[in-house]
């Protein structure tokens, strides 16, 4: 999508701070400004409570919440105006059994991004689209 709009598309692992930060920087020296953020990350972890583990919890928690964060967070400090889009799930707003740690934490991200954003005050608009079940590759 990028190329035909002569923009850039980097990836970035967004749980790694130094390198959503580096990112927002690149683009920045690059183009001169940062215009638009799209944060487009999510772990499932698709188990009922009693499979339930600390690793899978602690995986989902951070690039469904801390990294987002950290992604609006950078982009707040280089970003005069423009917008940041946060892609959460509709599982966020739904009880479906085997996705309560994935829906719980796209909710908690959701909500943590738009406190950020207001706390943030750099003229940007700050949209969530709430996608249904979506076909990726691995």
């Amino acid at each position: 999508i990028a190329k035909p709009l002569a923009g850039d598309a980097i990836a970035c692992d967004l749980t790694d701070d130094g390198q959503v930060e580096a990112l927002m920087q690149t683009v920045r020296a690059r183009h001169g400004r940062l215009d638009v953020v799209v944060i487009v990350a999510g772990a499932h972890g698709s188990q009922t409570v009693d499979q339930l583990t600390r690793d899978t919890l602690l995986r989902c928690f951070e690039l469904n919440v801390i990294g987002p964060a950290s992604a609006i967070k950078h982009a707040a400090r280089v970003m005069e105006r423009g917008a940041i889009i946060y892609v959460s799930s509709a599982a966020a707003e739904m009880n479906t059994v085997g996705v309560a740690v994935y829906g719980s934490t796209k909710a908690a991200g959701e909500r943590l991004d738009r406190w950020l954003a207001a706390e943030a005050a750099f003229g940007s608009l700050l949209a969530v689209a709430f996608l249904r079940a979506t076909r990726t590759r691995a």
